[in-house]
């Protein structure tokens, strides 16, 4: 559902993850990943974890998780991922 979602916007990159339940996403010119998670949470109401949190080689990436109930899952993707297409990175 996650990678599902997600794809609908072109600026990530990812790969369908095996066996975990984060998903690591590169996001094409994000330069502040603190910041993204910042507004993603005040915006979006939906906490994304900020790449630089895993070391300086996560910078321009996000970490989401997915372990949780589906329908909290789909209630998230239907608010992040217009926050995602409407957002200009670069």
């Amino acid at each position: 559902m996650l990678c599902n979602a997600l794809a609908e916007v072109p600026s990530l990159r990812f790969s369908p993850p095996s066996g975990t339940f984060y998903l690591f996403v590169g996001v094409e010119g994000l330069t502040d990943s603190k910041a993204l998670a910042i507004e993603a949470l005040r915006e979006a109401k939906v906490g994304i974890a900020p790449g630089s949190a895993f070391g300086t080689g996560g910078e321009g990436c996000v970490r989401l998780c997915f372990g949780l109930d589906p329908d909290l899952l789909a209630s998230a993707m239907e608010r992040l991922v217009p926050f995602l297409q409407n957002k200009t990175f670069a």
